[in-house]
């Protein structure tokens, strides 16, 4: 019975497992200004993008990063497993840049967030923007509008909150041995008597 206990303890920690991703775009290897639509796939999460977007190769937060210029306005869409979304990181060129973000799970509308980064005092900066949202979403949406030269986003920060298939199988292990010490446990008590 001891064994019984621990397995299932052993299952439940395991099932409830989340980790941590950060969508940093370094597999990107176009060279600055590389036209972005994707899809682009980072630690189980498939990234898409409509407008205007580019590879940035020569800024970022580190490089590479995705940017779109001044007079457009695009979307970009990441996928995946059911996860959180955490925070993500936002420069604006000579201006501002205006962000709206919807989380959706199976198509239903879950989250809205929207503001702006102001202008930086001086130079080229990434702002990290935290979402304080707990939802658990399977579509993550960004439109994004830059009011000055472009902007850039970045370091795209996820938890991702379903099993990897690495835990699936060591359930499936869990259960096979289970169901094994239960069975053998009812054969001794039945010998037994």
């Amino acid at each position: 019975m001891r064994i019984l206990t621990t397995t299932i303890i052993l299952l439940l920690t395991l099932s409830i497992h989340s980790k941590a991703e950060v969508i940093t775009f370094d597999g990107l290897t176009g060279s600055n200004g590389t036209p972005f639509s994707g899809p682009y796939n980072e630690d189980g999460f498939s990234i898409t993008a409509t407008g205007a977007f580019l590879e940035a190769q020569a800024f970022g937060n580190p490089v590479p990063s995705l940017f779109i210029r001044n007079g457009n306005t695009g979307t970009v869409t990441v996928t995946g497993n059911t996860f959180t979304f955490n925070s993500f990181d936002l420069a604006a060129n000579n201006g501002s840049a205006f962000f709206s973000i919807m989380g959706l799970l199976d198509g239903v509308n879950i989250f809205n967030i929207a503001g702006f980064v102001p202008q930086p005092a001086s130079g080229f900066s990434f702002s990290t923007i935290t979402t304080g949202t707990s939802d658990l979403i399977d579509t993550l949406v960004f439109e994004l509008t830059p009011d000055g030269t472009s902007l850039n986003i970045d370091n795209i920060s996820l938890t991702s909150a379903v099993p990897e298939p690495a835990t699936w199988l060591m359930m499936i292990v869990g259960f096979a041995l289970t169901g094994f010490a239960l069975r053998r446990h009812e054969r001794s008590q039945t010998l037994q008597l």
